[in-house]
């Protein structure tokens, strides 16, 4: 029975139907399924990071969120655009309204536990909405974009949005609340993979590594200078 439940919460309930679940599993899962679902995870969300949005111009420009993108794990340009800032500002949203008593939520009720966060992650998905939304009307990606190509970058953004929201295991965060350990993993995560590849992979020889950032008129020089590795590298080519 529903007691202190606020009315804002409840104007939510009938949308909650639509709302993905984590179940409790049958039995404990293994460690190795465990890392299996972590690191794939983690590699869809770092493919994300460098897939640019398709209609986005790939001219240069000023980043104005550039000091928040460690800590919103988001990308200039790619589909992890936004990051988790919806997430987080969903879930600082919901903790606010609590904890200044706005709405009231009893969360020894699992009835009220489960509408509370059944209202947060609709306020998550209509944060993803809005503020794809003000990246697009507030001229992030240029003044003449066509509303078709806009229509299809919103569109891009808002799955992206989806597919980090249903990311393991940044669920177990968000609904435990533990938004401040979520900001330090994907942050300290993002934070690895900048520096992996800006002083790294922009320095490494290994030309055919897929993470190699070195630049081509710095790889010709290299093999001119050393003239075995050249030949080696020139029948690697040949051969595929």
């Amino acid at each position: 029975m529903i007691s202190l439940a606020s009315k804002f919460l409840l104007l939510f309930k009938p949308f909650q139907r639509f709302t993905f679940e984590i179940k409790k599993p049958a039995k404990k899962p293994s460690f190795k399924r465990k890392l299996a679902w972590t690191f794939g995870i983690l590699a869809l969300y770092l493919a994300m990071l460098n897939i640019p949005i398709v209609g986005v111009p790939t001219e240069g420009g000023t980043d104005p969120f550039f000091a928040m993108r460690a800590i919103l794990a988001s990308q200039r340009g790619s589909l992890a655009e936004l990051g988790i800032g919806p997430i987080v500002t969903a879930g600082l949203i919901m903790q606010l309204l609590v904890g200044s008593q706005i709405i009231k939520v009893d969360f020894t009720n699992s009835e009220e536990r489960a509408l509370y966060t059944g209202t947060q992650k609709i306020l998550a998905v209509l944060m993803t909405i809005f503020e794809a939304l003000a990246y697009i009307l507030g001229g992030a990606y240029g003044e003449d974009i066509a509303f078709g190509a806009q229509m299809i970058i919103l569109l891009q953004l808002v799955v992206a949005g989806f597919i980090i929201m249903c990311g393991y295991p940044f669920p177990f965060l968000i609904l435990g609340r533990q938004f401040v350990l979520l900001i330090l993993t994907v942050g300290g995560l993002t934070i690895f993979w900048v520096t992996l590849l800006k002083f790294t992979c922009s320095r490494c020889i290994n030309f055919s590594c897929l993470l190699n950032r070195v630049r081509k008129e710095t790889v010709d020089e290299y093999l001119k200078r050393n003239p075995t590795i050249r030949e080696a590298w020139e029948r690697k080519v040949k051969s595929r």
